[in-house]
């Protein structure tokens, strides 16, 4: 499992090293009609994979994508305390991604 930090300034956008299958870009942004985070991920093309994923804990937020899946592996959203993922701030409270890759791609 890799930690992927994310961050609750605005529209939030970082490159994130996803072992041998590239860099790719994740797009966080709070979504005040649903009350939860939501995440865009482009691939090292910067084209858009999926975009309005919700950040809901517990999930793999993944799964209903499994074209996606196959080649990402799994994200799970890690909040520090039960309901943060409905706060604005939930990122400055230590929330979090957890990557699990596919099987037989190494962490980095």
């Amino acid at each position: 499992m890799k930690k992927i930090t994310l961050s609750s300034a605005g529209c939030g956008k970082m490159g994130v090293n996803l072992g041998d299958i590239g860099i790719y870009t994740f797009i966080t942004r709070y979504n005040y009609t649903a009350q939860c985070w939501a995440l865009d991920i482009l691939d090292s093309l910067n084209d858009a994979l999926l975009t309005g994923l919700m950040l809901v804990p517990g999930v793999d937020i993944l799964s209903p994508h499994p074209a996606v899946a196959e080649v990402i592996g799994s994200l799970y959203f890690v909040e520090t305390n039960v309901g943060d993922y409905m706060l604005p701030t939930a990122m400055d409270k230590g929330a979090f991604l957890a990557w699990y890759p596919v099987a037989g791609v190494p962490l980095s």
